[in-house]
């Protein structure tokens, strides 16, 4: 399917957004570790950790639903299982799961937001191949 040149745009800018999104969440929880940060900017660090989460979540929600575009995973329920346990989605999962399960049990897995870099290669990965496209 070709793509009109607005939603090249589009999803080069979302795309680049994403990718300031996770080296912000990087520098962010390299940030949190420290020991110097007074109550207010820790106060912020955990809106922005919020903020990003929740986009993170609806991103990764929206890849789920919008998969079976693609006729490797066009089948609504199957297409959608197997998309999910692919190793990029598995890896934004376990980057996102960490906010979620302190709901559920006593665990501090912030550390695992760190698979977020994972996202970085997909998208250089899928501009490389565009670029490859228009060559």
């Amino acid at each position: 399917m070709a793509h009109s040149y607005s939603e090249n745009r589009f999803h080069h800018a979302f795309h680049l957004f994403l990718l300031v999104l996770i080296l912000t969440n990087v520098a962010a929880a390299l940030l949190e570790m420290t020991n110097s940060l007074n109550s207010e900017q820790i106060r912020n660090l955990h809106f922005f950790d919020l903020l990003s989460v929740m986009l993170f979540s609806v991103e990764w929600l929206l890849r789920v639903w919008s998969c079976v575009e693609n006729p490797l995973f066009n089948h609504p329920v199957k297409g959608r299982l197997r998309f999910v346990f692919t190793p990029v989605m598995v890896a934004d999962l376990l980057a996102i799961l960490p906010f979620y399960l302190p709901m559920v049990f006593a665990l501090d897995l912030r550390v695992l937001r760190l698979l977020r870099l994972f996202h970085i290669v997909r998208i250089y990965v899928e501009r490389y191949d565009l670029m490859m496209d228009r060559v």
